[in-house]
């Protein structure tokens, strides 16, 4: 019987134990939220494509388009020439790009992990696309200037 015993007890440590490794791998995982700053007021951005590169390595699948992603995020009035900073976490580097409804892009200069809305009115929408070591994620917002 004590055989039996310590046999379920090894048993039960190598069950820890591998518990264990999948909680290390997961903290190696590509942050999956970035939030922007409007105003002294935080706002949580929209995940949109991600992979992470540990193990098993993380592809996102079947994400909908910037354009469709952008409407679950709730469209924040701005003046116009405001900041907004960026915020994500573990200091990936980013790239900043302003999409218009024909689906054309171009890249927006910002420093200090802060963009300047444009001065003409209308709808912007944004993606911010992360890199770091492990993987990279991208995360949509809109603003409406006036």
């Amino acid at each position: 019987m004590k055989k039996y015993a310590n046999l379920i007890l090894i048993l039960i440590s190598f069950m820890l134990f591998g518990c264990n490794t999948s909680n290390s791998e997961e903290a190696e995982q590509v942050p999956t939220s970035g939030e922007i700053i409007v105003h002294s007021n935080k706002y949580e951005m929209i995940p949109g494509n991600y992979v992470s590169k540990g193990e098993p390595e993380i592809h996102s699948v079947d994400t909908p388009s910037v354009l469709e992603l952008s409407k679950e995020f709730e469209t924040l009035t701005v003046n116009n020439n405001s900041s907004i900073e960026i915020i994500i976490k573990e200091n990936p580097s980013l790239t900043v790009f302003e999409w218009n409804e024909d689906e054309q892009t171009k890249e927006v200069a910002f420093k200090d992990n802060k963009i300047n809305v444009p001065e003409k009115e209308g709808v912007y929408i944004y993606e911010v696309k992360a890199k770091w070591e492990n993987g990279e994620a991208s995360f949509i917002f809109d603003v409406e200037v006036k």
